[in-house]
Order: C-alpha cells, then sequence, then structure tokens
C-alpha cells in the first residue's frame, strides 16, 4: 500500500460525501470520502493525514498534460521496473518519496517505460484513502 502524509487543507462537504484536499510538499491531492466531517471530526483544515492508495490504483503516464478525469497527478521519476510475463511493478520516486505501480507488461513496453523517465502516477480521487496519522508531524 502506498502512503503520503500531508495535511487537509480544504473541505467539501454534503450530506454523506465529502472531497477532501490534502496538501504533500508544494502539490494538493483529493480524496473523495463517503463520511462528512459531523461523523469523521478528523475531517478538517489543519489535520494531518495519511492518504492510502492500492498499487493497483496508480496509472502512468508519460504526458504529463494529458487531459483525463483523473485528479491525482504524482510527478516522479521512475526508479526501477520490474517486469514479469504479465504483470510489471514500477518503483517511483515522488520527492524521495517511493510510490509503487502495478501494471500490465504491455503496458510497460507500449509506453517504453525504463529507469530514469519522468512519468505521472495518477490515482482517482475515489482510489484516495484517508487515514488519521497518530501524530502532528509531517
Amino acid at each position: 500500500m502506498n502512503r503520503l502524509k500531508g495535511v487537509i487543507s480544504k473541505v467539501e462537504s454534503t450530506e454523506s460525501v465529502s472531497l477532501v484536499d490534502v496538501a504533500v510538499g508544494g502539490d494538493v491531492f483529493s480524496s473523495l470520502v463517503l463520511d462528512s466531517p459531523s461523523a469523521s471530526p478528523f475531517l478538517v483544515e489543519g489535520r494531518v493525514v495519511s492518504l492510502l492508495f492500492k498499487e493497483t490504483s496508480v496509472s502512468i503516464s508519460k504526458e504529463p498534460d494529458c487531459r483525463i478525469s483523473i485528479r491525482n497527478r504524482i510527478n516522479s521519476v521512475v526508479k526501477s521496473v520490474e517486469s514479469g510475463k504479465v504483470m510489471s511493478r514500477i518503483v517511483l520516486d515522488y520527492n524521495g518519496t517511493k510510490v509503487v505501480s502495478l501494471i500490465t507488461s504491455r503496458s510497460v513496453a507500449r509506453l517504453d517505460i525504463k529507469a530514469g523517465d519522468a512519468v505521472q502516477g495518477m490515482v482517482k480521487a475515489s482510489d484516495m484513502l484517508l487515514m488519521e496519522s497518530e501524530n502532528a508531524g509531517v
């Protein structure tokens, strides 16, 4: 499971759904949470949280300005590629933090992904889970 630690910068809510923005370094990521601040009191601006997302939820693009509905963009450099017959494990360096993507080996070949490439990892807001952090340091 990938994890990015940040601070809640904005919360937009309806009765049972919240769109939560989390500042991680100079970037802002969004998480769609099926809850409201009244039911989950940690959903407040300034709260330290962790964004959790599965390796299989990280899509890869070599075109940073591609127009697509996925709002979370993780500008990274490929550290390594481990290709199997069907699946490949791509390790990304996002500002010193390791992010892992599992995609098909066909996609790795089609995109010609290799160590040293600048890429964007992309994760849908609905695939970003929030977890309250135990300590306040970011």
